[in-house]
């Protein structure tokens, strides 16, 4: 379950940071010329994860699909130049297949974040955009579960918080298409920070794992 507590303190970061900024770019277009920078625009977004874990290498097989939610901000900087920060809920993991004499199935590792990318978006466009930058996020629950080849839901086993590192950090790329104040997109993560149990919970999930996610998304622009 999301943390609402934490939640509500994001959200109150995003916004003093997004209001801070917007403050600095009203006055970079007081002082530009009419047309060559846009005003600060806020969006909704959310889409579909597809999660997994590596060590030194992607392993595609064992790819989890989940959700991403949240808000961002468009603060211009530049002409056609933006800083996008953003504050989204994200579910990330991987899945674990499992056999034994008496059933088989599938273990999905489940790591709910509350995330705040910060990225630098160029309008390549007016209909494209490129953005790059780096994100920070904070685990705020974390759990296994068990399901059965025919789908159905054996058990669900909580992550002891105290065996995983609740910060999490990485790198991010990605593109959007735009229609006037709607958008379609897609981004790729890499977690740089390792997920740091401190022991083994199967024997494919270890101390050195670090969350890898693509994802796609659509979003509207207020």
């Amino acid at each position: 379950m999301i943390n609402i507590y934490y939640l509500r303190e994001w959200l109150v970061i995003f916004f003093v940071i997004a209001i801070a900024l917007d403050t600095t770019a009203q006055q970079n277009i007081r002082h530009s010329t009419p047309g060559s920078i846009h005003k600060t625009t806020f969006g909704i977004k959310g889409g579909l994860n597809f999660s997994n874990l590596y060590v030194n290498s992607i392993q595609a097989e064992n790819i989890k699909t989940s959700c991403n939610v949240g808000f961002f901000a468009k603060i211009p900087v530049a002409q056609k130049i933006f800083f996008q920060p953003e504050i989204l809920y994200t579910s990330k993991g991987t899945k674990v297949g499992y056999k034994t004499i008496n059933d088989s199935g599938t273990n999905r590792f489940n790591f709910h974040y509350i995330q705040l990318p910060l990225l630098m978006t160029i309008q390549v466009r007016s209909y494209l955009s490129l953005s790059a930058g780096g994100y920070i996020g904070f685990l705020t629950s974390a759990y296994v579960t068990k399901v059965n080849d025919d789908c159905a839901v054996k058990d669900t086993n909580n992550i002891n918080l105290s065996d995983v590192h609740r910060l999490d950090n990485g790198a991010v790329a990605g593109i959007s298409f735009h229609h006037e104040d709607f958008m379609i997109g897609l981004r790729y993560e890499l977690g740089l920070r390792t997920l740091g149990y401190s022991s083994d919970i199967s024997n494919k999930v270890t101390p050195s794992s670090k969350n890898n996610t693509a994802s796609i998304f659509i979003g509207v622009n207020f």
